[in-house]
C-alpha cells in the first residue's frame, strides 16, 4: 500500500481596476474608479490598495477643488507635511503623490470593494494614473494586479485685464493709470502663442524725449517718429497719438497666478476736458484657450475739475527694502509723501497709492502686509477688495494699495511713510508705482 500527499494552494486571483477619463480640460474636477476584486474561491489576506495620482494637488478640508475620496474632502491635512487623511483611513501624500487605501484584512472569494478618487485637473498633463495591490495569500494571477489610466489635459488659461486708476483729478495735473495682466486660469498661455495687450488714451497727448510726456512705467520715450508722432518706449511699447492707441510688448508664456502677473503704468497730463474714459484690452492667442472673454477688457472714467483750488507741489519717494531677493521671501516698499519746498501753499486731502503684483494673497503667512497689518477688517464678495483697519486697502484685481488720507501737509514736509511688504515674484523684477495726489493742483 502506498501513500501520497499534495499540498493545495488556496485559489485566489485578486484583480484592481483603474477606471476614469481619457481627457480634462486643466482645472476640471476629474475623478477616478477603483475596484479590487477577488475573482477566485478562497479568501485572500492583508490586500494592500495603493494609487498613484499627480504629486502637488490641493489638500484641504474645506476648499472644494481639494482632492476627494468618494465625494467628501479629507478630515484632516497635516499642515507641516499636507499629509490628507479620509474618514476611512485614507490618506494621500502630496509630496509622492500615492494614496494609501485601506488595508483589507480579508477579501473573500467573489467579493469586490470600489472607491472613487477626484481631483482637479492641473495645467498640463499627462495624468498618469496607477492603480495596485499587494496581497499576502498566494495569488494563481500577477498581471492583473495594476492598472494604469493616463488622461491627456487640455490647457485652460483665463486672462484678466485691470486698469487701475483716479476716478477725479484736476486738469493740468499728472494723473497715473496701471494696466494690469493676469493669468488666472490654470495653464501658461504658449510661448508661442502670446497675448496682445493695448490700451486707448485721448489722442494727441504731448510725446517727447523730454519735459512734459507721455511716460510709460515712469520713462519718456525713446524715440519719436517725425513723421506720425509715434513714440516707442524702451520696452518696445508704443503710443500712436493719431489713435490714442498704446500697444504694450506681447505677452508670451505667462505662468497663473500673481508670479506672471504683469503691470505697465501710464502717466501723462491731463486734459482740459470735463472727462477721461480710458481702456485696456487683452487678447489671447486661441492656443491659449481662455475659457472666460467676459474679462479681457476694462473701462475706466475720470471725471476732471477746473484748477480752481490752491496750487501745491507733491512728491512722492517708494524704496526697497532689498535690491534683491530670492523668490516667495519678503519685499518691503516704503511710500512717502510729501510737500516740496517750493509748494506754493499746503495741500489738503493727500491721497497716496502704490500699484503692486495683482492677485497676491490677503491672508496665510505669505499674505500681503499693508502698514504691517496682514489681517483686512473686510473683504468685498463682489470686488475682492480688502480693507484693513487703519483704512488702507488691496484690490487683487489690478494690485493697487490705497493708503490712509492725510488731512494736511504742509509745506516742505514729509508725510506718513506707509509701507507694504509682498512676496518677491517667481521672475523678472518687482515693481511698485506710487503717485500722490491731493484736493490741489499740482502743476509738476
Amino acid at each position: 500500500m502506498a501513500m501520497t500527499t499534495t499540498n493545495v494552494r488556496p485559489a485566489t486571483d485578486v484583480s484592481i481596476a483603474l477606471t476614469g477619463p481619457p481627457s480634462v480640460v486643466a482645472g476640471q474636477l476629474a475623478t477616478y474608479n477603483v475596484t479590487t476584486t477577488n475573482n477566485g474561491s478562497s479568501p485572500a489576506t492583508q490586500v494592500q490598495q495603493t494609487v498613484t495620482i499627480p504629486a502637488g494637488l490641493l489638500t484641504s478640508t474645506s476648499n472644494a477643488t481639494s482632492v476627494r475620496l468618494n465625494g467628501a474632502l479629507p478630515t484632516s491635512v497635516n499642515p507641516a507635511t499636507g499629509v490628507a487623511t479620509f474618514s476611512n483611513g485614507t490618506t494621500y501624500d502630496p509630496t509622492s503623490g500615492v494614496v494609501s487605501l485601506p488595508t483589507l484584512a480579508t477579501l473573500n472569494g467573489g467579493q469586490l470593494v470600489q472607491n472613487a478618487i477626484t481631483y482637479q485637473a492641473p495645467g498640463t498633463g499627462p495624468l498618469a494614473n496607477v492603480a495596485a495591490i499587494t496581497i499576502s495569500t498566494p495569488a494563481n494571477s500577477s498581471p492583473n494586479n495594476t492598472s494604469t489610466v493616463t488622461t491627456a489635459v487640455t490647457a485652460a488659461a483665463d486672462v484678466v485685464v485691470a486698469l487701475s486708476g483716479p476716478a477725479t483729478a484736476a486738469s493740468g495735473t499728472p494723473v497715473s493709470y496701471a494696466v494690469t495682466t493676469t493669468n488666472t486660469g490654470r495653464s501658461p498661455i504658449p510661448a508661442t502663442a502670446p497675448t496682445t495687450v493695448t490700451a486707448q488714451l485721448p489722442v494727441n497727448l504731448p510725446v517727447a524725449l523730454t519735459g512734459p510726456t507721455l511716460r510709460v512705467n515712469g520713462s519718456a520715450p525713446t524715440a519719436v517718429n517725425a513723421t506720425t508722432g509715434v513714440a516707442t518706449y524702451a520696452d518696445n511699447t508704443t503710443y500712436d497719438p493719431r489713435t490714442g492707441v498704446v500697444s504694450f510688448p506681447p505677452l508670451a508664456g505667462q505662468v497663473p497666478g500673481a508670479a506672471g502677473s504683469v503691470t505697465a503704468t501710464l502717466s501723462f497730463e491731463a486734459p482740459d476736458t470735463e472727462q477721461l474714459t480710458l481702456g485696456a484690452t487683452a487678447t489671447p492667442a486661441a492656443a491659449a484657450n481662455d475659457l472666460n472673454r467676459d474679462n479681457n477688457s476694462a473701462v475706466l472714467t475720470t471725471t476732471l475739475d477746473p484748477p480752481t483750488t490752491p496750487s501745491a507741489d507733491l512728491a512722492v519717494t517708494v524704496t526697497s527694502s532689498v535690491s534683491s531677493q530670492a523668490a516667495g521671501a519678503p519685499i518691503t516698499f516704503t511710500v512717502t509723501p510729501s510737500n516740496t519746498s517750493t509748494s506754493p501753499g499746503p495741500a489738503t486731502n493727500v491721497q497716496t497709492q502704490v500699484t503692486v503684483a495683482a492677485g497676491l494673497l490677503t491672508s496665510g503667512p505669505n499674505a500681503v502686509a499693508v502698514n504691517g497689518q496682514t489681517t483686512p477688517t473686510a473683504v468685498n464678495a463682489t470686488t475682492g477688495l480688502v480693507t484693513y483697519a487703519d483704512g488702507a486697502t488691496y484690490d487683487p484685481t489690478s494690485g493697487l494699495v490705497s493708503f490712509p488720507a492725510i488731512a494736511t501737509l504742509a509745506v516742505n514736509t514729509l508725510g506718513t511713510a506707509f509701507t507694504v511688504k509682498v512676496p518677491a515674484p517667481g521672475a523678472g523684477p518687482a515693481l511698485a508705482l506710487g503717485g500722490v495726489r491731493s484736493n490741489n493742483y499740482d502743476p509738476v
